[in-house]
């Protein structure tokens, strides 16, 4: 008998604390408004758009855009121009051209598991104007393979719409292509060629 008061106390109780918590949700809901509702779609739209797969395949390809420069004109794709790559405190900041307007690529990190030295980290990628406001920005988790260092989208944490995305997604399109394009001339480079001829007796 005992044992059963105890747990009709316990039930009680969890409606309670329910009722409570759902009062509570409902003024701050009227405080709020529908912000996080609006946010909700914001983020919906940049899942539709997969600006943050997008944002990643960018980031190592207009990191290492100087190749592309000394590549020279011969190249079908050529999306960003101007590239400089700086350091400030804990943020790397790539910033380039692109069809007339001024870009920066964002990464720093934000949370580090002190517990463990290469432990789990949380990184900051973003992408800003060119007075460094932040248009778009992801969350990412660094995780290590044997191709090296790769991040994994966790939450977005920043967007702000406007004309900004069509450069982003043309950006993204033509930075695509020209990975497809570097594959291609890799494999008809004529030293990988004369490899190949070698290793496969032609």
């Amino acid at each position: 008998m005992n044992l059963e008061h105890k747990f009709h106390d316990l039930v009680s109780l969890r409606r309670a604390l329910d009722e409570r918590l759902k009062a509570l949700e409902l003024d701050l809901r009227r405080i709020a408004g529908d912000i996080p509702a609006q946010v909700e779609k914001r983020k919906t739209l940049a899942h539709s758009l997969e600006l943050s797969r997008r944002l990643l395949e960018m980031y190592e390809p207009v990191q290492h855009s100087p190749s592309w420069i000394k590549a020279g004109a011969g190249l079908v794709c050529d999306p960003v121009s101007n590239p400089v790559s700086r350091r400030e405190g804990e943020e790397d900041i790539l910033e380039f051209d692109h069809d007339h307007n001024t870009y920066s690529l964002r990464l720093r990190r934000i949370f580090s598991d002190g517990s463990d030295p290469g432990g789990s980290s949380v990184v900051l990628l973003s992408f800003c104007d060119v007075d460094g406001r932040t248009l778009f920005a992801v969350s990412v988790a660094p995780e290590q393979d044997s191709h090296g260092c790769h991040y994994r989208p966790l939450d977005i944490e920043v967007f702000i719409p406007g004309h900004w995305i069509k450069d982003f997604l043309e950006l993204s399109e033509e930075i695509a292509a020209l990975k497809r394009e570097m594959d291609i001339r890799k494999k008809y480079d004529p030293a990988e060629l004369e490899r190949l001829k070698k290793h496969f007796g032609l």
